[in-house]
């Protein structure tokens, strides 16, 4: 997936013309308003593309949003072979899930965000993922309890990648949720 925000100086109506005109022979077209917002939509090869127009600061010009995710690969893995990949390659102790795996693409780099539930302690996790992450090759930069039993953060580092660990009790579970920055998009 990748977004682009933008600033037009011609009146959101005449931008909205535009995309009106570019969307109109494209596949699955689609035109909506949601709380002041104006959404379009198509379909472009295996990508969908949308954006979202707004009026400008001080009624001038618009801003907008243009959103573009791969949703009709045909080589895509099936469901239960995307669910088998979610948080692949991450340690995670036994009997947790996975509830949510993301990549998104800048220009020079790549962010992988995971979310995490269990019903272990915020500490053991951050014992185990710490120890686990150490046997990957990973540099502890930073181990933080930011609140004694309630939330824990962890920064590692293993060649030119980031990746920061927060850990926190909400309702009864624990959730431990990573960003993994590596550079190259």
């Amino acid at each position: 997936m990748r977004i682009f925000a933008f600033e037009a100086r011609e009146s959101l109506e005449l931008t909205r013309r535009f995309y009106d005109q570019w969307f109109a022979d494209k596949r699955d077209a689609s035109i909506t308003r949601m709380d002041g917002v104006d959404i379009l939509g198509a379909r472009l090869g295996d990508f969908h593309v949308s954006v979202e127009l707004r009026r400008g600061a001080g009624d001038r010009g618009a801003t907008g949003r243009v959103t573009t995710a791969l949703v009709y690969n045909a080589d895509a893995p099936s469901g239960p072979e995307r669910v088998e990949r979610l948080g692949q390659g991450f340690p995670r102790p036994v009997g947790s899930d996975v509830l949510s795996d993301t990549v998104s693409y800048d220009s020079d780099r790549r962010n992988r965000t995971l979310t995490i539930r269990n019903g272990m302690s915020v500490e053991t996790n951050a014992l185990y993922l710490r120890e686990q992450l150490i046997l990957q090759g990973w540099t502890v930069i930073q181990d933080k309890t930011v609140r004694g039993g309630l939330h824990s953060s962890l920064v590692f580092r293993k060649a030119g990648e980031e990746l920061v660990v927060n850990i926190g009790m909400r309702d009864g579970d624990c959730y431990v949720v990573t960003s993994q920055t590596m550079q190259g998009g």
